[in-house]
């Protein structure tokens, strides 16, 4: 402590003097908003009331050298002309070693008090420097940490400071602590908030800040997104910035207090609309609990992100539709190779190299023989064509108990289809039947198949099995659907091509029949047909009586020699031996020939048969004799048909580079259901009809289609029918 000096006299209100200028101290340092300014009138205040020559507020620092330093922050002097002491070179009093258990004292919370006679050198070099004789000190602390001290000083050595005037200055002390600390803490408050705008305008987001939805603050490029200035926005209510459809959203997590991010659609001041990502939570601003908001605009990420996914859905949707193309095109070309032979072994050979490697690593068909003893291999195709050996060599491993395992993991004999997406190596192991199995199937392993049996109906004729190998692809339920497809006309082919086998041995069956007639039937014919005409030649013509039965043999003879050669005329067409000599002819002629030859017969039915041709008709091009066969199964069948009292009409137009004949009747017309079958072998509109074996038609188109035209009827129940053939102009 100070040595104390002598008692100077003190009027006895001079402590509530002090305390009333203390109070007078807190009033203004509370409003304060210039520091610099009300503290010295706050000191001026303090040292009138002690009363003193200066009042001074000191802060301790530590040195650079370790020591203290007490740094004269702010004074008051009652001598206007003193000069100043708050300088960087002249306000610092060195506190040397030897007194620093005197500062801790203030440092402890006591005061210190005295002559400056009794300071160390430096100390009292410095107040004997400012005329100082008597000094008294009382710490000052700030948030519960020694600042440094409040002081006042007297030039008179005899100044005696009493314990109640340092008591006074004491409470003056905790005053400026807490002065000091609301500046500090608004210095900070201000030094956060200038790096909270620093830090916010120099954000991409949004931030705005509002109490209970009143916008308070807002950073520049919030107001960008917006299009507002910031003095439109203060003030306003923030809710009015989204759109109404986004407000349930906003209003559940300021609600809940939720910090997570969520979007919502906010709309600008020309009512535009973009899409904002919030993150939003709760913070004390200015002292004060508010919500603070911040916003990205997401709008051009967002349309980025719609764009992405309508490109990877138009890629997905464009592997979809290649795929599809691809597994048409290949369901294509195996109904080309399957119909390109009626030998379904060789056909269906091809049809195992037909998948690979498109769908497969490798691919085998095989059928059960018609027995059932035992299953052949008739397809085999590997990506690798030197493996192809070893598909053919499993089949020595095959036998009725272990049939199953030929399939790998599952027997086809069910009928039921068989995928393995994931061929496992335990199910590998269980399908071998030996070691030399093992040995040989080793290079062979699949990690993916399909097997589906070839069926017609309810007959088994084999299975399809289509493995992946060595690539890393795996079979999908969509691929299982495809190999169905595949089988399902590879079947159809198997049997289609035993149908014509069928069909072809039934052909052969007839030829050889119809050889049979024409040889053995047509000579005893020929006697019959002599021997009537013989008859008719020598009986006498009366009594009429026999040469009428000489007659009836005659024309039956006559109709059955007609048969067979309409069965031989079938057999030359189908097998693509009919014989044509076309030559230039005229159409007139053809009709009035064929006139000549069917009036007769259209009389004795009391039909009219009548001609309608075009004028300047060309030449055709035909075999005469053969179309004047058509002209006698057409207008013939016409005939047959054509009640009494009926018309039968030729007529022949020009039509391009070709002549169309047409033959149009009265008749009871053909049926819609019966039309495609007309020109079939065989074919009568009635069952019981037995005017004709049903072969005129047929033999009429063969005809007809061999000079290169065409034929085709048109019908209607009631309403006659009309035949149309066509024979090319002549060029030459």
């Amino acid at each position: 402590m100070l040595p104390a000096t002598g008692v100077a006299a003190r009027p006895a209100h001079r402590h509530d003097v002090i305390l009333q200028a203390v109070h007078e101290a807190a009033s203004v340092l509370l409003h304060s908003t210039s520091w610099e300014t009300d503290i010295v009138a706050v000191l001026g205040r303090l040292g009138a009331a002690v009363p003193a020559c200066r009042a001074f507020l000191l802060e301790i620092e530590p040195a650079p050298d370790g020591a203290l330093q007490a740094i004269w922050r702010q004074e008051w002097t009652s001598d206007p002309n003193a000069p100043p002491l708050c300088d960087a070179t002249r306000g610092r009093i060195a506190v040397l070693p030897g007194a620093l258990e005197r500062w801790q004292m203030l440092a402890r919370g006591q005061p210190l008090k005295g002559l400056v006679d009794s300071l160390p050198p430096a100390e009292r070099d410095f107040f004997a420097g400012i005329g100082v004789a008597s000094v008294a000190m009382v710490p000052v602390f700030v948030e519960q940490t020694w600042w440094g001290a409040l002081g006042v000083a007297d030039q008179s050595a005899d100044r005696e400071w009493e314990d109640a005037d340092v008591d006074a200055l004491g409470v003056a002390a905790v005053t400026l602590g807490g002065a000091l600390f609301r500046r500090r803490s608004e210095e900070r408050l201000r030094e956060s908030e200038e790096r909270f705008r620093l830090l916010s305008d120099a954000a991409v987001e949004g931030v705005v800040i509002h109490d209970n939805g009143i916008i308070i603050d807002a950073n520049r490029r919030l107001c960008e997104m917006f299009g507002y200035e910031l003095g439109e926005l203060l003030g306003t209510n923030v809710y009015d910035l989204p759109t109404p459809e986004s407000l349930p959203t906003i209003m559940g997590h300021v609600r809940s207090g939720s910090t997570a991010r969520y979007e919502v659609a906010g709309r600008r001041k020309d009512g535009s609309t973009f899409v904002a990502e919030i993150t939003g939570r709760t913070m004390l601003y200015r002292g004060r609990p508010v919500r603070v908001a911040t916003l990205h605009d997401v709008t051009e990420r967002k349309r980025a992100e719609e764009n992405a996914r309508r490109l990877v859905e138009e890629e997905i949707r464009r592997a979809a539709a290649e795929e599809a193309q691809r597994r048409t095109a290949f369901l294509a070309e195996a109904s080309r190779v399957l119909g390109t032979s009626f030998d379904y072994e060789t056909t269906l050979s091809t049809l195992s190299r037909l998948a690979v490697p498109a769908f497969a690593d490798y691919c085998i068909v095989d059928i059960t023989a018609e027995d059932g003893s035992g299953i052949r291999r008739i397809g085999a195709a590997h990506a690798d064509p030197e493996k192809e050996p070893l598909l053919r060599e499993l089949m020595r491993f095959w036998n009725r108990d272990g049939s199953e395992r030929l399939y790998h993991f599952g027997s086809v004999n069910t009928g039921e289809p068989l995928l393995v997406r994931e061929v496992t190596d335990d199910m590998i192991a269980r399908s071998f039947v030996s070691e030399e199995h093992a040995r040989v199937a080793m290079p062979l392993v699949p990690r993916s198949m399909v097997a589906v049996p070839l069926r017609v109906g309810e007959r088994s004729l084999g299975v399809l099995a289509l493995y992946w190998s060595e690539s890393d692809r795996r079979y999908e339920p969509e691929d299982l659907v495809l190999v169905e497809e595949l089988a399902r006309r590879a079947a159809l082919a198997v049997d289609n091509a035993r149908l014509f086998h069928e069909a072809q041995h039934a052909t052969r069956a007839r030829d050889e029949m119809l050889g049979v007639v024409a040889h053995d039937l047509r000579n005893p014919l020929n006697t019959i047909v002599m021997g009537a005409s013989t008859m008719l030649e020598l009986l006498p013509t009366n009594p009429p009586l026999l040469r009428n039965h000489a007659q009836i043999v005659r024309r039956a003879a006559d109709r059955m020699n007609r048969l067979i050669q309409d069965l031989l005329e079938v057999r030359r067409i189908e097998s693509g031996r009919l014989t044509i000599d076309p030559r230039p002819v005229a159409v007139a002629l053809l009709v009035d020939e064929t006139l000549e030859m069917l009036r007769p017969l259209a009389a004795t039915s009391s039909l009219e048969l009548l001609t309608d041709l075009a004028a300047e008709l060309p030449r055709v091009r035909a075999d005469s004799g053969r179309i004047l066969q058509v002209f006698s199964n057409l207008v013939g069948n016409a005939i047959k048909f054509t009640p009494p009292g009926g018309r039968i009409t030729i007529s022949a137009t020009r039509i391009d580079d070709e002549v169309r004949f047409e033959i149009a009747d009265t008749g009871p017309g053909i049926p819609a259901e019966q039309l495609p079958h007309v020109f079939g072998q065989f074919w009568q509109g009635a069952r019981g009809d037995r005017r004709g074996i049903g072969l005129g038609l047929a033999i009429a188109k063969g005809i007809v289609e061999a000079h290169g035209g065409s034929i085709w009827v048109e019908s209607a129940v009631g309403e006659g029918s009309r035949f149309y053939f066509t024979l090319p102009e002549n060029q030459t």
